[in-house]
C-alpha cells in the first residue's frame, strides 16, 4: 500500500462528517474489515439509509453512531502500516490526517510527555 500525507477531514468533530471519511480510510487500510461492517453489493449498512443523506437525522446523535465511529476508528488505527499514523493533528485538533511518523518523532513525543508529567504540567 502506498500512503502519503493526507488530510482526511478538517474543521469538524461531528460524527456525520467524520464517519464517511473514516470509513473511506478503513476501506483503504483494511478492506476485509470494511467488508465486515459494510457488505458491498448487498446494500447493507449499519447507518440508516436516510441518515446518510440527512446530517440532522437523530441517528447521528445516538450511542450506536458513536460506537460505530469508535469501532471503525480503532480498526483504521490498528491497520495503519508501520511508520504511519492516523489521528487528529496536535496543533490543530480539528485536522484529521494520515501522516508519516518516524521513531525519533515518537521518542521525542514520549520524552515531552514524561517531562511535562514530571513538571506537573
Amino acid at each position: 500500500m502506498n500512503l502519503e500525507y493526507t488530510v482526511v477531514s478538517e474543521g469538524t468533530h461531528r460524527i456525520q462528517d467524520l464517519l464517511p471519511k473514516v470509513t473511506n480510510v478503513l476501506k483503504m487500510v483494511n478492506p476485509a474489515g470494511y467488508q465486515q461492517v459494510f457488505i458491498p453489493g448487498c446494500g447493507f449498512s449499519p447507518v440508516p439509509s436516510d441518515a446518510w443523506h440527512d446530517d440532522s437525522h437523530e441517528w447521528w446523535d445516538s450511542e450506536e453512531a458513536s460506537t460505530l465511529l469508535d469501532s471503525i476508528w480503532e480498526s483504521v488505527d490498528e491497520n495503519m502500516p508501520e511508520g504511519w499514523a492516523f489521528g487528529f493533528n496536535e496543533g490543530d485538533g480539528a485536522l484529521l490526517e494520515i501522516r508519516e511518523v518516524s521513531i525519533q518523532s515518537e521518542v521525542d513525543e514520549l520524552f515531552d510527555h514524561f517531562a511535562n508529567f514530571e513538571l506537573g504540567r
